[in-house]
């Protein structure tokens, strides 16, 4: 089957896949949907499985923030009603089953437009995917139409997953690194995300 044969439908691969490393995510998704596939994300391995919760380190070394008393005294995130009991589903970073950490706010006195975020993380990890990617293709372990997809969260999902909510439009003016990594703010679904696509 190729990608221009009739009966193949495209997949679309958006998320984490639950391997050891881009590697080992491009040896193996690659041969068995590569047929299917325009695009492949290299499955946000390592640190990135636990999506945006591993970002909480971005505000707790950052000055300007501090854990919010009331989700302190509450021993942990207040989660409202409609969202039901949260539990993380484990990582490198976090303990499978642990109870979201408070969210943090704004510490009194801050200006948000001096705000600055530094780096994240992705622009790194997407240079390196995209190295290892460019050599399985040159050696003919993946297809050589596949395009390398870079996945990543809205602002909106880190905003929730760590800062209070009356803290949101406050923080939301701030600046980040230009190499962040962090997407526009896409307002919504907490779980949609941005992706950029990267020639081969």
């Amino acid at each position: 089957m190729t990608p221009d044969s009739p009966s193949a439908r495209e997949v679309l691969l958006v998320g984490s896949v639950g391997l050891q490393d881009s590697e080992e995510v491009f040896r193996t998704v690659g041969p068995i949907l590569g047929a299917r596939m325009k695009r492949i994300p290299d499955g946000e391995t390592g640190p990135r499985t636990s999506w945006v919760s591993r970002l909480r380190f971005v505000l707790e070394g950052n000055p300007s923030f501090e854990d919010d008393p009331q989700e302190v005294a509450a021993g942990g995130r207040i989660t409202h009603p409609t969202e039901g009991t949260r539990t993380w589903k484990g990582s490198a970073v976090i303990a499978r089953g642990a109870a979201p950490p408070p969210r943090m706010r704004l510490k009194a006195g801050v200006r948000p437009g001096e705000l600055r975020i530094g780096r994240l993380g992705y622009p790194e990890a997407a240079i390196d995917s995209y190295k290892g990617l460019c050599a399985l293709r040159d050696q003919g372990v993946v297809p050589k139409h596949l395009r390398f997809q870079v996945s990543l969260p809205t602002t909106a999902a880190f905003l929730n997953a760590h800062l209070v909510y009356e803290h949101h439009a406050r923080r939301s003016r701030t600046r980040t690194s230009p190499s962040s990594g962090m997407s526009r703010p896409r307002w919504g679904n907490g779980k949609a995300c941005a992706t950029r696509v990267f020639p081969m």
